[in-house]
């Protein structure tokens, strides 16, 4: 009995029409995803808001466009998924669009070179994954328009942010990484599984970075004693 509605073969197959009917949206996508990670490593004034909004578009798009006009076609809770999405979008736009409180860049942490990693891996290797594996290049997913390398982009490019980054701004894009993550386990394409291993990491290191914070501000306020 399967667990999942459909295979790799028909979502690949979705996918690739959903490419077809974009083009050439792709080079916007991936100008505009380049963009938000130069920011990131060189920080500017006013820049954080510009990395809000393109992740903010990126979420809305993947989740209006893909999961609720096409991938729902597959499997219906494909437009709860897109809610989700669009609440991750409405966040961003919120706290780091409006209120410029999302600071791109600044932390130091391993954890900001982890994400930073994560970032350069969504834009430049994940859209090869599957042409690795035998598909044609028609069926790559790119960074903005799919919702995986969205996820993946928008979680390492937060894990750049400063220690006391609110942690309901990684929350749907970690649920999300690692629900992909497992689902891609069990569609058997088990190369996509790097999304949970990300995601996992990223609660690992919130927790030590979150700790380190907190011991920090004790010793600080020990000295001031």
């Amino acid at each position: 009995m399967r667990l999942i509605p459909y295979d790799k073969d028909v979502l690949l197959a979705v996918i690739e029409q959903y490419n077809a009917d974009l083009w050439p949206a792709h080079l916007v996508a991936l100008m505009l995803a380049t963009l938000a990670i130069l920011l990131t490593m060189r920080p500017r004034v006013q820049g954080g808001r510009f990395i809000a909004a393109i992740l903010a578009a990126a979420w809305i798009w993947s989740g209006l466009v893909y999961l609720n006009n096409h991938y729902a076609e597959l499997n219906w809770a494909g437009r709860f998924y897109a809610i989700a999405f669009g609440l991750q979008a409405v966040w961003l736009l919120w706290i780091g669009a409006l209120r410029d409180r999302l600071a791109f860049g600044t932390s130091r942490a391993p954890s900001a070179w982890v994400g930073l990693a994560a970032a350069l891996f969504a834009l430049a290797v994940y859209p090869l994954i599957d042409i690795a594996t035998g598909a044609p290049w028609q069926q790559a997913q790119i960074v903005g328009l799919m919702p995986d390398p969205t996820a993946l982009l928008t979680f390492g490019l937060l894990m750049t942010c400063a220690p006391r980054l609110p942690w309901i701004s990684v929350a749907i894009p970690v649920a999300w990484l690692l629900w992909s993550g497992t689902w891609a386990w069990l569609m058997e394409a088990p190369e996509r599984s790097v999304l949970a291993i990300f995601a996992a990491a990223a609660v690992v290191l919130s927790i030590a970075l979150r700790r380190r914070s907190g011991a920090a501000v004790q010793d600080e306020e020990a000295e001031n004693a």
